[in-house]
C-alpha cells in the first residue's frame, strides 16, 4: 500500500503502459516547472486513470503521487476506488457495492491508510483532501455499527478511540484547527452514544483548563452538551451549563467566551415562554433569576478583590464590560418593565 521504493523504476514497473504527458496546449503562458519525479509520476497516472486500472500497483502509484502533492483530490478519490477493487476481488462483491466493501476492508489495509494520511497531514495539518480521506475510510464502517449490521462493535469503538485520540494530538499543535474540529464533530455525531457525549464534554473542558480563551473548546462543549442537535438542553442540563460558564467567567471575567456562553445557554432557555409550555416557562424564569443573582455576587466580589487575568493584567472589576454586558442580557430576557428599566440604567 505504500509507494514505490527508490529503487523501483516505473518504467520497469509500469512497462506495458504508455504514460500520459500532462497537456498545456500549443503556446502555455507559463509552464510550472515540476521536478521530474513528479513529471514522470504524474504521466503514468493519467495513463493509468485513463485505462482504469485499480490494481495493486496503480494503488502503490497514488502514494507516490499523493506524497509529491496531498492536495490532488483526483488522486485521493482513486485511491479509493483502488482500495475498493482489491477489497471487491477479495471479497468477490460486484461493482456499485463500495460502501459495502469498504466496510469490510481488513485492519491491516485500514491502518497503513491512515497512517499514509498521518505522514501526510502532518506537514498540510489543514489539508481538506487528507480529512476527508480519514471520514470516508470510517464513514461505512460507522453506519454498519448504528445499523447493526457490523457484529464486532467492540473493534468499530477501537477504530473510533483511536481516531478521537488522532485528532486530539493535532489539535494540541494547534487548537483552532477548524478541519480538525469538524471530523471530531462528526466521529463523535456518527457514534452518537450518550458516554461519548459526556467524554467530549469532559476534553472540552480539559482544553479549557488549558486556556479558557480557546473559542473552539467553547464551541465543542456547547455541541456535546447539546449531543449535536439544535434542540434545547433539558432544565437540569442548561442549570449545570450555566453554572460551568459562570466558573469560567469567575476564573477571568475579561474572557469573553464563558459569558457569550452563558448567555446562549440561557437564552435558548427562553424559547420556553413563547412555546408557552407553563413548566419549561416557569423553569427558564428561574434559570435567569439564578444567573443574575450568580452574576451579582461576582460583582460583589469583583469590586472588592484584585485579579491576575490570564492576560497578565492585574486590576480590580467594577468596569468589567461583559459582565455588564451579560447582566443587561439577562435583564432583556426577563422581558418585564422593570427589568428593562434596570437593563437601561445599566
Amino acid at each position: 500500500m505504500s509507494s514505490f521504493g527508490e529503487e523501483e523504476k516505473l518504467a520497469v514497473i509500469f512497462a506495458d503502459v504508455t504514460p500520459i504527458e500532462q497537456n498545456d496546449g500549443e503556446h502555455p503562458v507559463c509552464s510550472i516547472d515540476y521536478s521530474p519525479v513528479f513529471v514522470e509520476s504524474m504521466n503514468y497516472l493519467r495513463a493509468i486513470l485513463k485505462a482504469d486500472e485499480r490494481s495493486e500497483r496503480a494503488l502503490q502509484l497514488t502514494a507516490q503521487c499523493l506524497q509529491l502533492n496531498p492536495a490532488n483530490y483526483t488522486v485521493w478519490h482513486f485511491r479509493r476506488r483502488c482500495l475498493y477493487a482489491l477489497a471487491s476481488s477479495s471479497l468477490n462483491h460486484e461493482d456499485g457495492e463500495e460502501e459495502e466493501v469498504i466496510s469490510c476492508l481488513d485492519d491491516v489495509t485500514l491502518e497503513r491508510d491512515f497512517q499514509l494520511a498521518s505522514r501526510l497531514g502532518g506537514r498540510n495539518p489543514k489539508n481538506y483532501q487528507i480529512w476527508y480521506h480519514r471520514r470516508a475510510l470510517l464513514e461505512p464502517i460507522l453506519m454498519t455499527a448504528n445499523t447493526g449490521t457490523n457484529h464486532n462493535n467492540t473493534n468499530v469503538m477501537d477504530k473510533l478511540a483511536k481516531e478521537l485520540s488522532y485528532v486530539a494530538t493535532v489539535l494540541q499543535k494547534d487548537g483552532k484547527n477548524y478541519h480538525a474540529w469538524s471530523h471530531r464533530q462528526w466521529l463523535v455525531r456518527s457514534a452518537n452514544t450518550d458516554a461519548l457525549w459526556e467524554e467530549e464534554k469532559e476534553f472540552a473542558n480539559e482544553l479549557l483548563m488549558n486556556d479558557p480563551r480557546n473559542n473552539s473548546a467553547w464551541n465543542q462543549r456547547f455541541f456535546a452538551a447539546h449531543h449535536g442537535t439544535k434542540n434545547p438542553l433539558s432544565a437540569a442540563d442548561a442549570q449545570e451549563e450555566a453554572h460551568y460558564a459562570i466558573r469560567g467567567a469567575a476564573v477571568d471575567p475579561y474572557n469573553e467566551s464563558p459569558w457569550r456562553y452563558l448567555i446562549g445557554i440561557v437564552k435558548e432557555q427562553t424559547r420556553a415562554i413563547d412555546l408557552g409550555n407553563e413548566m419549561q416557562k416557569a423553569a427558564a424564569i428561574e434559570l435567569i433569576q439564578e444567573c443574575e443573582t450568580e452574576l451579582v455576587k461576582l460583582q460583589e466580589v469583583f469590586e472588592t478583590t484584585t485579579i491576575t487575568t490570564t492576560s497578565e493584567h492585574s486590576t480590580s472589576v467594577p468596569d468589567c464590560v461583559n459582565l455588564t454586558s451579560a447582566h443587561i442580557d439577562l435583564l432583556e430576557l426577563k422581558g418585564n418593565p422593570t427589568s428593562l428599566d434596570m437593563a437601561a440604567d445599566l
